[in-house]
């Protein structure tokens, strides 16, 4: 606010000094400074509605003609005030006798355009710096928007599985099976980490890993010997890297969910993980019915992709195709590491 000050009274102490300096080349500086004083009303007074008011609620918002509109209104009036002061000034100062009159005063249209020139460079000033305010505004909405979808992204788990999950935990528990227990720790730990993941952008890749087993572990109690599971991790043990969250188990998800769910045969999942040129590649294939798979992309990974593209942009991959009866996924992210 204190700032904002400062840049007013500089403009306008300049801009008058300017005001005075244009008009006092025809004449002498007294009445220069007296001109000045007298006509700088109407240029002040112009520029900050222009500035105060139509700029905010017309041209920012786009509302073009109205804006213009109003600018030839004030454009008008400014014009009719000039007429109104010379004309003051040609009956008291030189007692209706144009030769007496200040010489910038004897020529309404140049004295018109000097002191509309500061207007306009007023306006000008402050028309960037509230595009530029508003541009920020609206980056920021969007950064936020983006943010509160990132997080919801991230703690999203399909209700399928939470609802299997509880019933196998029912089954168990009827069968008063030693599994039980462990079924309740795993699936404590997952809904504490999908918790905790809405609040990070980027998790320990150890982490992420941990958690993925449990979900694997959770689903492949629906399956049993109908499983066919190949995991192939292959993460230096002298890094801590870290990757965006709920990407593996998202991942995972999708392979049981298209993989498994409509399949009453074998289910192959086979994962493969591995760090390669400052890279984390994973890569996925599981089997599917071809009839219950429409589309090559779920909206599990349609997920993935909108996290991706928020926090690297275009500096990944994401492949998937469909060969035979087996689905293949190929992410490749930047892996940020600390040695």
């Amino acid at each position: 606010m204190f700032t904002k000050f400062i840049f007013h009274i500089i403009y306008w102490s300049f801009a008058l000094l300017l005001c005075i300096l244009l008009i006092g080349y025809r004449s002498n500086w007294q009445e220069a400074v007296f001109l000045t004083l007298i006509f700088s009303p109407i240029s002040i007074g112009s520029a900050y509605l222009i500035t105060h008011y139509l700029l905010g609620k017309y041209l920012i918002r786009g509302r073009y003609g109205r804006f213009f509109l109003y600018i030839v209104y004030i454009v008008v009036a400014s014009f009719f005030l000039l007429i109104l002061i010379n004309t003051g000034i040609f009956i008291f100062v030189a007692d209706y006798q144009f030769k007496l009159m200040p010489p910038a005063t004897q020529d309404l249209l140049t004295l018109f355009v000097t002191l509309f020139l500061l207007v306009t460079l007023f306006v000008a000033i402050q028309s960037v710096r509230l595009w530029n305010l508003a541009y920020q505004e609206k980056e920021q909405a969007l950064k936020s928007a983006a943010e509160a979808e990132l997080r919801f992204l991230k703690t999203q788990l399909h209700p399928h599985f939470l609802f299997n999950t509880l019933n196998n935990l029912y089954v168990l528990t009827l069968e008063k099976s030693n599994k039980a227990p462990q079924l309740v720790l795993k699936l404590s730990n997952l809904l504490d980490y999908i918790l905790s993941a809405g609040k990070s952008k980027m998790v320990e890749v150890v982490q992420e890993i941990k958690i993925m087993n449990d979900f694997i572990y959770l689903e492949s109690l629906r399956y049993a010997d109908r499983l066919s599971l190949k995991r192939r991790i292959d993460i230096p043990p002298n890094i801590t890297a870290e990757i965006p969250p709920m990407i593996l188990i998202t991942i995972v998800e999708n392979c049981f969910k298209h993989g498994a769910m409509n399949n009453a045969g074998i289910v192959e999942i086979d994962i493969n993980m591995y760090v390669h040129d400052s890279m984390l590649n994973i890569k996925c294939s599981n089997t599917y019915v071809p009839d219950s798979v429409k589309k090559p992309i779920g909206i599990g990974l349609i997920n993935i992709q909108k996290q991706l593209d928020y926090l690297y942009g275009k500096h990944y991959e994401l492949y998937t195709k469909k060969k035979g009866q087996l689905f293949h996924l190929q992410l490749t992210i930047p892996i940020h590491a600390k040695n």
